[in-house]
């Protein structure tokens, strides 16, 4: 927490500026140093990319999902008439309405969609809150690659299952894509300066009252 750690050091060096000793001037340099260090560290926003996930949760339940299209109206022999003298042409009509509909095929142009069931619907669905929900997660413990992994499957899922015309896609994806650009991990110094400096300053002052005794 570079917020936490830089108000921790700027209440040290207060607290040893306000025991104005001459002697303590290296801490405060090597105190100024590190509170410059953390300083120039980038701003992360990890509550705003949070709240962008938790909006495209909500909006899973309201993608569609990709499917054959409902058939128009087949081409047959019309409906028989009621007329007893039609009996002929209405038995030709019958007969070729009912191999029409006993077996039809028709052919789709471009990929084919694959379908999949209303249970495997509502796993889906739930699988791409889990996976957003993962990537929320990711982003408290500031692991880039497991954010990044999330929302790239995110993706891929959206692309193989979903209806790729629909705003509810289309506003997801846009989203998806400018989230996997975003940076949650920052690469903080290992060390601060002033951890060395404090210890022999402290071990120092130790043997002296021990030696004072």
């Amino acid at each position: 927490d570079s917020l936490s750690a830089l108000t921790l050091l700027m209440n040290a060096d207060d607290r040893i500026r306000a025991l104005a000793d001459p002697g303590l001037i290296p801490l405060r340099q090597a105190l100024t140093d590190d509170i410059a260090t953390l300083r120039a560290l980038p701003q992360l926003d990890r509550e705003g990319v949070v709240l962008r996930l938790g909006a495209l949760i909500d909006n899973v339940d309201q993608l569609p999902l990709q499917g054959i299209a409902p058939p128009g109206p087949t081409p047959g022999g019309g409906e028989p008439s009621t007329e007893l003298a039609d009996w002929q042409s209405n038995l030709k009509k019958s007969l070729s309405n009912f191999a029409e509909n006993f077996i039809t095929i028709r052919r789709r142009a471009g990929e084919v969609a694959p379908l999949i069931s209303p249970e495997q619907t509502w796993y889906l669905r739930e699988n791409l809150q889990a996976r957003l929900l993962q990537a929320q997660l990711a982003i408290h413990r500031e692991q880039q690659s497991l954010y990044q992994e999330n929302l790239e499957k995110v993706s891929q899922w959206l692309e193989q299952y979903v209806d790729p015309n629909d705003s509810t896609t289309q506003y997801m994806q846009a989203e998806l894509e400018k989230l996997r650009e975003q940076r949650i991990s920052l690469d903080y110094p290992k060390q601060f300066k002033t951890q060395a400096l404090l210890e022999e300053l402290m071990n120092q002052r130790l043997q002296r009252m021990l030696n004072d005794q």
